[in-house]
């Protein structure tokens, strides 16, 4: 406790050092940086914890959906020291959520415990089972059909059909269809590059399908994307085109299950 003390109240470079090494023989590195860890404020805390994230976390919504639970949970502390017990208080002003966000939103602040030290291996919260929404094809039909009636649209039927048959027929995401590019695009088949968890795949195309998709980019360069659309937009078209087809319970991530 004594050379705890003495570590945080000296400056020298050359003083320290010493101290370093005792606590890193007494208490291990991991032993050592959670020590360290209880040190900081928790603005200081859930700044340095936040540089962690973004290096695990590359999904953009993710990162997103964490820092602002990690924030609503450091403005609960109001300046306590992060601990099991306000954990859970937390996650049981959420007692109300759908299960599934009840379930992220726990595992948020277990990683976060577990890296502050103090794992919460005793909260057991089960992880929703739920199988994929299924489409009839009848409603695939009625999709398809409401793209093709739209009258100031004609000049970009081709494209929206061909988008949604992506869906549904490749199991493309939305993401995956934004950065198609023409020379992913090949005989029977096509390429997916870097995917979700950066992973290439390659997916077989129907001749029907892979016929469409040649007429579609024939004369455009490889390099060219085949839609020119962001995620965004194709979530808005495939919503408009359910909206006027009757099918609300239908969006872009619903094709591909």
């Amino acid at each position: 406790c004594t050379a705890h003390h003495d570590y945080f109240q000296l400056n020298s470079n050359h003083d320290i050092l010493p101290l370093l090494n005792l606590l890193e023989a007494f208490l291990g590195h991991e032993g050592r940086r959670r020590l360290m860890l209880r040190q900081l404020n928790n603005e200081k805390l859930f700044i340095q914890y936040d540089t962690d994230l973004v290096l695990r976390l590359h999904n953009e919504k993710n990162l997103k959906d964490t820092r602002r639970v990690l924030s609503e949970f450091k403005n609960l502390l109001n300046g306590r020291k992060p601990s099991g017990d306000l954990a859970k208080l937390f996650l049981s002003r959420y007692s109300d959520r759908k299960p599934r966000t009840l379930y992220r939103y726990a595992q948020m602040l277990k990683v976060f415990m577990k890296w502050y030290g103090k794992p919460m291996n005793d909260l057991k919260i089960k992880r929703p089972k739920s199988l994929p929404q299924y489409i009839e094809d009848s409603d695939i039909e009625k999709l398809l059909a409401a793209v093709k009636d739209k009258k100031s649209h004609k000049g970009k039927v081709e494209r929206d059909c061909l988008i949604i048959e992506l869906g549904i027929k490749a199991g493309l995401r939305r993401e995956e269809i934004s950065e198609l590019t023409v020379g992913a695009i090949h005989n029977d088949f096509l390429i997916v590059i870097d995917s979700k968890n950066h992973k290439d795949r390659t997916i077989p195309l129907t001749s029907n399908l892979a016929e469409k998709l040649h007429s579609y980019i024939q004369g455009k360069n490889s390099q060219e994307k085949v839609f020119k659309l962001v995620p965004q937009s194709i979530s808005h078209l495939v919503r408009r085109f359910a909206d006027k087809a009757g099918l609300p319970h239908i969006h872009a991530h619903s094709l591909r299950h």
